[in-house]
């Protein structure tokens, strides 16, 4: 049952060899990828004993971690460990984050940062971690206490169905939509964070930005006419309020307000426009979900017939 560690690197030559040293005393193996480093990440993670990946420019955390995962599951892979290289994530909690994936109690585990005590976390940190938590909760319908963790373990068969094409920073949120969307078992477990004392590669805001027009997107995608229904509504009360505000001129100045008409009807028109091309993708959508359903029951009829 071999356990391998993934981990994702950017310009980490401080912190890299230790991470890579300290990870390979409760793993099998430590597969770091190099996502386009400038600096000696690459030649000390190597030296720490990692088997190194690098990619020529920077293509994001999720983009290293997808490459990390694909080679884990090419060399035989039975457990996987994710974690950060900057040395926030401290390598001694990875036999916590094995033991229930192990004994089979849950499919994948999260290290949880906070339920130990808040500790050196910062305070911008913890309320921006918050908001991208309750976003992704309501997006997956569930109520994780940190949807930011990137350490994680997971088995072979869930790393299996989670591992799509992500790019940034919002590989943790995605993966665990992508988690419950397969009914896949999740435990958070407590583990200890330590934060750097030197400037992050890429800033919390930048991140937290990044993670929330991702959401933003998949909600798009996903809930197609919650989506274009909230923007319609909002384009219909727009256009009430301009309307009074019209009526609300000129019972003043006995002369129509042309400004505020044209307002009030432009987004009367959004609104329509919202509201029918919301409906139009919702059938669209339903339409293709249906014949997909109606291919994979053929395709499994066709299976058993065969194997008759």
């Amino acid at each position: 049952m071999k356990t391998i560690a993934v981990i994702p690197a950017y310009n980490e030559e401080l912190t890299v060899g230790s991470i890579v040293s300290l990870s390979l005393k409760h793993v099998d193996e430590v597969i770091l990828v190099d996502d386009g480093s400038d600096d000696n990440t690459a030649w000390i993670a190597q030296k720490a004993g990692a088997r190194v990946l690098s990619t020529k420019n920077n293509r994001g955390k999720g983009a290293a971690l997808k490459i990390g995962f694909d080679k884990a599951l090419d060399v035989g892979a039975k457990f996987i460990i994710m974690l950060d290289s900057d040395g926030e994530h401290h390598p001694r909690d990875i036999p916590h984050l094995l033991k229930p994936v192990k004994n089979g109690k849950c499919d994948i585990s999260v290290g949880v940062r906070y339920k130990k005590g808040r500790g050196e976390t910062p305070f911008y940190r913890r309320f921006g971690q918050k908001l991208l938590d309750a976003e992704t909760n309501i997006i997956a319908k569930t109520n994780f206490t940190d949807t930011q963790s990137g350490f994680r373990c997971l088995t072979r068969d869930a790393l299996m169905k989670v591992n799509t094409d992500y790019t940034g920073f919002e590989v943790e949120s995605l993966m665990l939509i992508k988690a419950i969307e397969n009914h896949l078992r999740i435990k958070e477990v407590p583990i200890d964070a330590e934060y750097r004392k030197y400037t992050p590669v890429m800033s919390p805001v930048s991140h937290g930005i990044r993670v929330v027009l991702s959401l933003i997107e998949l909600i798009g995608k996903k809930h197609i006419l919650l989506s274009f229904g909230i923007g319609s509504i909002g384009s219909f009360i727009l256009s009430v309020l301009f309307t009074f505000r019209v009526f609300d001129l000129f019972s003043q100045n006995r002369q129509w307000p042309y400004g505020t008409i044209l307002l009030a009807t432009m987004f009367f028109l959004i609104g329509v426009y919202m509201s029918t091309t919301g409906l139009t993708l919702f059938m669209i959508n339903e339409l293709k979900t249906e014949e997909l359903s109606k291919a994979s029951k053929t395709q499994v009829v066709n299976m058993k017939i065969k194997k008759n």
